[in-house]
């Protein structure tokens, strides 16, 4: 499966602990053999930033099947910086 995603920002840092880095997604696809979807509407990530530079991502969207279903969704991973 393939998650691929445009993001805004970031708008800045949360308050409180810990804090996390936060980003608009305005556009974001799903694809996979049994999946085809696309972001229903604008979303936020959450990206908690590790001591070690790992960042975690946090991110909250749903997204419509090609076959019009909504998808109500939860993604979270890990990433880590590029140079």
């Amino acid at each position: 499966m393939t998650f691929a995603e445009r993001i805004d920002g970031p708008l800045g840092p949360t308050t409180g602990s810990p804090p996390r880095l936060c980003w608009q997604v305005p556009e974001a696809t799903l694809a996979g053999p049994r999946i085809t979807a696309s972001l229903a509407m604008p979303g936020i990530d959450w990206i908690r930033v590790d001591s070690n530079g790992i960042r975690r991502q946090d991110q909250r969207t749903q997204f419509l099947e090609v076959k019009r279903r909504f998808l109500p969704g939860l993604k979270a991973g890990v990433s880590t910086p590029r140079s």
